[in-house]
């Protein structure tokens, strides 16, 4: 008996879904980085577009790309396929219980990426054995290089050094299935039902207020998008994955969203015809966006306040006035390269320059709000944020601090001081002078700025 490749690909998965260890267990998510507060306003997103149909179009013209390859269930030839593509197989193994990102990570990738992976080999090759990895070796799936002033993605589908998609990656409790709810709910215009509205994203600002997890997570795929010079992008926690296309419309940035599938929906199949279309397989023509209703965004600015996707403007009067407190001192400097096309931009695999891309002295600037002093603190912002040895934020607890203006941070010194002989305080003196830290903090990172963007 024969099996068409895509139907092996379109099975669901038949067991359920891994659990969490438990409610908190890796349930944060990194905060905005430095070199993307200093972004310009045309690498800024500008809004964000929910259409259902984003991955379901391409379903059928993926099946009849790849509809002549048949798997041999009596072949042995053809018996890896079924433990290496078809859902029944991929799960032996997995972790029953997810403890952290990298188990999440193995479910995606074992279930959804590799699979669609080998099937997108074996279309090109044009052929099946027992294996796909002969195959293009220059096409596969691997982790991003870092690079100092980009952030880095869990994945990226690579074309030899050229990268088409990438994918992001978190746990069912950093990225729940509503977490963007309120936006994907704004569907229909009352205008005109053909055209989508666009609902405007206000890109968050560096003065130390609270930026809601919902717009961290966008801007960190879509300053990911914009740093390897991609339009097409998978954000997953395999409990529900959301893909993304990325588009110039009106020379702005407007991201397009579609339906959230659950981890009982979704099949290696979305994801494959999702890379089809980021390889250029699939027509332009064949791949619908229509280019949405942009009342709600020509002509606005970044306000600086209440950051991530307005949706309570969408039903409520427009207001195109620029604001006053619009981020003045963030502009790059004028050597900085701008994207001046009006057109929608052109398939990732023909671009050449990256429109992400910063000179040295805006990565170097230190972003980093004061720890100290009552304006900091009488923000009633989480004052429960680290920094990781790139020098990026990392919120450990989204809830207002408890902490009040008359709080003030503890000197490590403070405890030494209690001794009665005073020879510890001496020694940490001593240590300190020697170490070049005056303020006894035990240093800190440079002024410099992050050496490198991090990524949960």
């Amino acid at each position: 008996m024969k099996t068409k490749l895509f139907d092996l690909l379109y099975a669901t998965p038949p067991f359920p879904r891994p659990p969490m260890y438990s409610s908190k267990t890796a349930s944060s998510t990194r905060d905005v980085a430095g070199f993307e507060y200093a972004y310009t306003s045309k690498q800024k997103l500008d809004g964000v577009v929910f259409q259902s149909s984003l991955v379901e179009q391409l379903l059928p013209k993926a099946r009849l790309w790849v509809n002549h390859l048949e798997v041999d269930d009596k072949s042995k030839r053809h018996a890896w396929w079924f433990y290496k593509v078809s859902p029944k197989g991929t799960h032996l193994g997995m972790p029953k219980i997810i403890h952290g990102e990298p188990d999440s990570s193995k479910w995606f990738d074992d279930i959804l990426n590799k699979p669609a992976l080998h099937a997108l080999r074996a279309r090109i090759a044009n052929r099946l054995t027992e294996e796909s990895n002969p195959f293009n070796a220059n096409l596969g799936i691997s982790s991003c290089h870092g690079k100092k002033g980009f952030p880095t993605p869990d994945f990226g589908l690579w074309d030899g050094v050229v990268m088409t998609l990438t994918e992001e990656l978190k746990t069912d409790n950093s990225c729940p299935a509503n977490t963007f709810q309120s936006l994907q709910t704004v569907r229909n215009n009352p205008d005109d039902p053909r055209r989508p509205l666009a609902v405007p994203f206000d890109w968050p600002v560096n003065d130390g207020s609270h930026v809601p997890k919902d717009t961290r997570i966008l801007v960190q795929v879509f300053s990911q998008m914009i740093s390897y010079n991609v339009q097409y992008a998978i954000l997953s926690s395999y409990i529900s994955t959301i893909f993304f296309f990325l588009k110039r419309v009106n020379d702005k940035n407007i991201l397009y969203m579609s339906e959230t599938y659950d981890s009982e929906h979704i099949t290696p199949a979305h994801v494959f015809a999702w890379m089809a279309q980021a390889m250029g397989a699939i027509p332009d023509s064949d791949f619908k966006t229509p280019d949405p209703d942009m009342r709600h965004i020509i002509g606005r600015v970044h306000p600086g306040n209440k950051p991530g996707a307005r949706t309570d403007v969408v039903d409520g009067p427009q207001n195109n006035a620029p604001q006053n407190n619009a981020p003045q001192n963030n502009a790059p400097p004028d050597n900085a390269p701008q994207d001046t096309s009006n057109e929608a931009t052109p398939r990732p695999r023909r671009q050449t320059t990256q429109t992400g891309a910063r000179t040295r002295s805006q990565t170097d600037r230190d972003d980093t709000p004061s720890k100290a002093g009552p304006s900091r603190l009488s923000r009633g912002t989480s004052n429960k944020r680290s920094r990781t040895a790139s020098g990026d934020h990392t919120d450990t607890d989204d809830s207002p601090s408890k902490a009040g203006p008359s709080r003030t941070p503890k000197a490590k010194v403070s405890k030494r001081m209690r001794l009665e002989d005073g020879s510890a305080l001496q020694r940490f003196t001593r240590r300190a002078d020697r170490d070049g830290d005056d303020d006894g903090d035990g240093g800190g990172p440079s002024a410099a700025g992050p050496s490198r963007s991090t990524r949960v």
